[in-house]
Order: C-alpha cells, then structure tokens, then sequence
C-alpha cells in the first residue's frame, strides 16, 4: 500500500472496517493521518483547503460505509472517519462516546463547520449514546441508510421538544 504497510498490518493496528477504509482512500489517492484512541482509530483526511460551509463526519463501528458515503455526497466535505479499533462490547460504549464527544468538540474548533453531518454504522444502543454525548451542542445533522441511500433526519430542538402537543 501506498504508506509502506500491508493490508495485514493495518488490520492489526486499526481492525478490518478502518483498515478496509485507508485501503480506499489511498487507492482513490487520498491521504490520511492516523489517530488512535482507547477504543477507536481515527482518520482524517489530509485536504489542500478545509471545508467552508458543511463538514462530513464517518462512524464505522458496524461496518465500513465511506464507499457509499462518497458515492452520494463526494468527498469534498469528509473530513473525519472515526471507527472503533476492534469490537466493541456494551461495557465499552461509554468510553466510545466519551472520546466520541471530545473528537467532536476538537472538530467543531478547529474546522468552524457551519453544520456537520454525521454519517453513522454501528449499535443502535451505542449511536444513542453517541447522540446523547454530543447533545444540542452542535450543529449536527444526523444520517440514516435507509432503502439504498443516506437520509437526514430531522433535527430535534430545544424549542421542539419544550413544544406542547
């Protein structure tokens, strides 16, 4: 591979879905800088200038998605995929969501998007977690996969949920 380590050994240090996806993005010629956390590896995406409007954000717990990711919104706006460096067991979600947080809040400094879509595979239990993490806090719109292409879901306000029925 194009930065001097096997597929083989990328799966040791990062697991098969993060491995799989430095595999095509180098093969696509885009370069990465690797991250590692307790729980999870990072990726981001080296890019000649940063996003200006809208940031895209990857989760791969479950399985890798960046090809799907890219074919409908290009690769532009990814800046980040975030995925976990092996399988994570429920006791460990919080410390997911924990880093997942603070990943958050570190791209949310230094990119100023004025909205990142975040783009998720993984648990349900622990994408809740995820969202309970980040809150209301940022300016976050959340995707679905749903009959063969990502759908945004609405985004819940504070304003909306004090709203009465």
């Amino acid at each position: 591979m194009g930065n001097g380590m096997s597929l083989g050994d990328l799966e040791r240090e990062l697991g098969k879905v993060l491995a799989w996806t430095i595999a095509y993005l180098l093969e696509r010629g885009i370069e990465v800088i690797k991250r590692k956390r307790k729980t999870m590896g990072i990726l981001t995406l080296k890019k000649p200038e940063r996003p200006k409007k809208e940031c895209i954000v990857v989760i791969e717990v479950g399985r890798a998605i960046i090809k799907d990711v890219i074919a409908q919104f290009g690769e532009e706006n990814v800046i980040e995929v975030i995925g976990a460096l092996r399988t994570i067991k429920p006791e460990e979600f919080l410390t997911f969501a924990k880093e997942f947080s603070q990943e958050i809040a570190r791209i949310n400094r230094e990119y100023r998007c004025k909205k990142i879509n975040l783009i998720l595979s993984g648990p349900v239990g622990m994408n809740f977690l995820l969202g309970q993490s980040v809150g209301l806090l940022y300016p976050i719109q959340v995707w679905q996969w749903q009959e063969g292409e990502y759908i945004g879901i609405p985004k819940l306000t504070r304003d909306e949920l004090m709203k009465p029925e």
